[in-house]
């Protein structure tokens, strides 16, 4: 069974992706904007953490062999939450 991810925004402020099965894990990576960066973006950071992540997913896809996906069938971007 494929793992399934949410992108959250930690008490730090940092945006964190981890397994949804596994809310008290550690994340499997964490970014973090500036305050600089989030007001730039207009708070707008989650949406661009969500969209770094699903480009290093399918960059991972891409040097483990996986098939590309076709931009008809590019999987939903990965929901966040914020907790």
């Amino acid at each position: 069974m494929a793992s399934l991810f949410e992108i959250i925004e930690l008490s730090n402020g940092e945006v964190a992706l981890r397994r949804i099965d596994e809310p008290d894990g550690e994340p499997l990576l964490r970014i973090r904007f500036s305050d600089d960066a989030k007001l730039s973006l207009n708070d707008h950071h989650l949406e661009v953490a969500s969209v770094m992540v699903e480009a290093a997913l399918r960059r991972v896809g891409e040097l483990s062999g996986s098939e590309p996906y076709e931009k008809d069938d590019a999987p939903e971007p990965i929901p966040y939450q914020i907790h």
